[in-house]
């Protein structure tokens, strides 16, 4: 390649900034269309009411407002009115109230390998909103997934009599579990309700059998007593 064709192709190559001149030039630029839009929006809507975004924005009650410019977080606001530039920054709210996920029916082995179905929900919330936007895609997702994965490995260590008999310590087991995982979202689980626990239909068959047999049992053991009982009376009568 000769040096001319060298100098072609670097004259198309595009240059990149070595300074921030005409970035920070561009940002002013539009910060100041955005003032500007921004007034005539508040004080002549029916002009600039499709075209140009309302420049005052409510948090509410029980959220939190994510401000960013140009795609930069900036801070967090309160609940109340906010002014946002409409042409530089965006507010982004996220609700701050307990949240309950209903988990779907799990099929999860005990370690006594007893199949069992287990009705579950999760109730967290928000603890630091920038951590929860910034640090995972979607954090309701991923608590749910997170807690799929606790919940069976946790049952699996128990046997079958265990968990049904200390069912809130397994579900604080799991639960502490799943706060280690999240925490560094800025999620904060409340609690984790094993609402339901259910038995295989083939185990719950086995089960029934055996009382049946057990009863039938026990009832023909009583009967043998009562004839016992009986005979003694009659020998005592004669």
């Amino acid at each position: 390649m000769n040096a001319h064709s060298r100098r072609k192709i670097a004259h198309l190559e595009v240059p990149e900034f070595q300074d921030n001149q005409t970035m920070i030039a561009y940002a002013k630029c539009q910060y100041c269309l955005g003032e500007c839009f921004g007034c005539l929006r508040t004080w002549i809507p029916c002009i600039f009411c499709m075209c140009v975004n309302y420049p005052y924005q409510e948090v509410e009650q029980g959220t939190e407002g994510l401000f960013k410019r140009f795609g930069r977080h900036i801070k967090v606001v309160r609940p109340g009115l906010h002014y946002v530039n409409p042409c530089t920054d965006t507010l982004e709210q996220l609700d701050l109230r307990i949240t309950v996920i209903d988990l779907d029916r799990q099929s999860v082995m005990t370690k006594d390998n007893v199949t069992i179905s287990i009705d579950a929900s999760v109730y967290y919330r928000i603890k630091t909103s920038r951590f929860a936007i910034y640090r995972v895609e979607n954090y309701d997702q991923a608590v749910r997934q997170i807690t799929y994965a606790v919940l069976k490995n946790t049952v699996g260590s128990f046997v079958l009599q265990d968990l049904l008999e200390k069912r809130q310590e397994v579900a604080d087991q799991i639960e502490d579990q799943v706060d280690e995982y999240v925490k560094d979202w800025g999620v904060l689980i409340d609690n984790i309700y094993m609402k339901d626990i259910q038995l295989s239909a083939d185990l719950q068959q086995a089960l029934g059998s055996a009382a049946t047999e057990q009863r039938l049992a026990q009832g023909k053991l009583i009967s043998a007593k009562a004839d016992v009982e009986s005979a003694k009376l009659m020998r005592q009568a004669f």
